[in-house]
């Protein structure tokens, strides 16, 4: 693992999550696009006490491990949010199409990707969770952070992990999600990876930026 430094350093709306799908179009092809962008209501709710949030979806391409098929199918990600707090997350439930969003199952919740006992009243909870297709392994990986509790609550001081797991889509399942591994250096005990975009590299290697706020600088394992 190659660690390089860079120089770069929701409303609570009624809908629980929605999603864009494209689909062939000849009415629009003349324009040069090939596809219409449609906007469809998976499911909605409200409790007054916590909204969904961070709703991405990632697609496994047709005709590739785990969907024979010759349409994608798409899986989003998404988790509560407490609306009398700060970053207090609920673990990470999912929707699943297999249609183009014709129709969609869950939600789903998965014990692999809940809030984790860290210790006395103190729980690590995966969260900013983004999965994409990776092309080189042939896997829907999904990366995010954490945030811990105690009680329920921030407190002082506490550690911030860098995270991943993979999806199975046969089994329709989450690997436990697991701290991406760094040098165990004070620089490292706070990382940030919240809302990251990825980049993956023809070869297979994922650059993976996160914040460290020690050094509040950014790096890029590979």
């Amino acid at each position: 693992m190659n660690i390089i430094p860079s120089r770069t350093c929701q409303a609570h709306g009624v809908w629980l999550a929605a999603f864009a799908f494209a689909v062939c179009s000849s009415s629009v092809a003349d324009e040069g696009v090939d596809y219409v962008v449609k906007l469809t209501t998976v499911t909605s709710g409200w409790d007054w006490k916590k909204c969904w949030v961070h709703s991405r979806a990632g697609a496994i391409p047709a005709r590739s491990p785990g969907n024979p098929s010759d349409t994608p199918i798409v899986v989003m990600t998404t988790q509560k949010l407490r609306i009398t707090g700060s970053d207090i997350f609920d673990g990470l439930h999912d929707f699943r199409t297999d249609d183009l969003g014709a129709k969609w199952t869950g939600l789903v919740a998965h014990r692999s990707l809940d809030r984790r006992p860290m210790g006395d009243a103190v729980e690590a909870a995966p969260c900013d969770f983004t999965p994409q297709w990776h092309a080189r392994t042939g896997k829907l990986l999904g990366t995010g952070k954490t945030f811990w509790y105690k009680n329920d609550e921030h407190f002082r001081g506490p550690p911030s992990d860098a995270v991943y797991s993979v999806y199975a889509p046969d089994e329709r399942s989450w690997s436990d999600w697991a701290r991406v591994d760094l040098p165990d250096l004070p620089q490292f005990k706070n990382c940030s990876a919240g809302c990251a975009q990825r980049y993956d590299l023809p070869n297979g290697e994922v650059y993976f930026p996160f914040i460290s706020a020690r050094l509040r600088r950014m790096f890029v394992p590979a």
